[in-house]
């Protein structure tokens, strides 16, 4: 998982390589926090027997809050007006 989180920093992010890496280590925990909320409160899809879609299905939801989450906290940090300009 770090190892996702981290190529996807490393190339997909704006800043020097120390806070790319940086970004990818918050994400993962991140991600691992936000997926494992449904697993807590015991929400299951049975999509299959041993129960991986689930686990699959929630880290992508996971993964894509954790990302966004960490967009606009940068964005706000940054100062980036570009949206309320194109409003």
């Amino acid at each position: 998982m770090l190892i996702i989180h981290l190529t996807f920093a490393l190339t997909l992010s704006e800043f020097n390589k120390g806070k790319k890496v940086v970004l990818g280590i918050i994400a993962t925990i991140l991600a691992t926090g936000i997926t494992s909320i449904p697993l807590v409160f015991g929400l299951e899809l049975h999509l299959d027997m041993y129960g991986y879609w689930d686990l699959i299905i929630f880290y992508a939801i996971g993964t894509i809050g954790a990302w966004e989450l960490l967009h606009q906290i940068t964005r706000r940090i940054k100062g980036d007006n570009s949206a309320r300009e194109r409003e």
